[in-house]
């Protein structure tokens, strides 16, 4: 792994074939960390892969404030510390709504494209995946003011 601060966070990283010029960022989702997208990752041969541990996640620091913003305002400072432009960004749930953050106030400076998903079409079936939608919809169903309050939780 390797380690750079990000507006005054730790944040650790997987940097998966360097050598390549275009790069994808993949992030993933709640109570989660680099180590889940790894396999994703090893087949994107063709571009250079970086999957951070996002912040409060796996060995990186914590943000002062637990928001969907404020992890779109770290994500764009890790881009611009890495120092990476023209990136496609792939989410995974958590880590959709991340980039998505991100992108609004990007304007266009690093992030060329965004990519969205739930889960692995493997598990389509699963009853994980049934869990999930569950999960979803409940989430929808509860008012913000709650789900921001459970984010900002330890």
């Amino acid at each position: 792994l390797r380690t750079i601060k990000v507006k005054g966070v730790k944040t650790n990283y997987k940097l998966l074939h360097a050598d390549k010029s275009r790069t994808i960022v993949i992030l993933h989702g709640l109570r989660g960390d680099h180590q889940a997208l790894l396999e994703l990752g090893g087949v994107l041969k063709g571009h250079r892969v970086i999957i951070p541990d996002l912040p409060g996640h796996g060995r990186s620091g914590r943000l002062s404030s637990h928001t969907v913003e404020e992890y779109g305002n770290w994500f764009n400072g890790f881009l611009e510390a890495l120092d990476v432009k023209d990136v496609i960004v792939i989410g995974h749930s958590m880590g959709a709504n991340i980039a998505m953050a991100a992108i609004s106030t990007d304007q266009g400076k690093r992030i060329a494209k965004a990519i969205h998903f739930v889960m692995y079409p493997r598990y389509h079936n699963s009853g994980i995946n049934r869990g999930v939608k569950l999960l979803y919809g409940i989430g929808k169903k509860i008012p913000r003011k709650h789900t921001d309050k459970v984010l900002q939780s330890r």
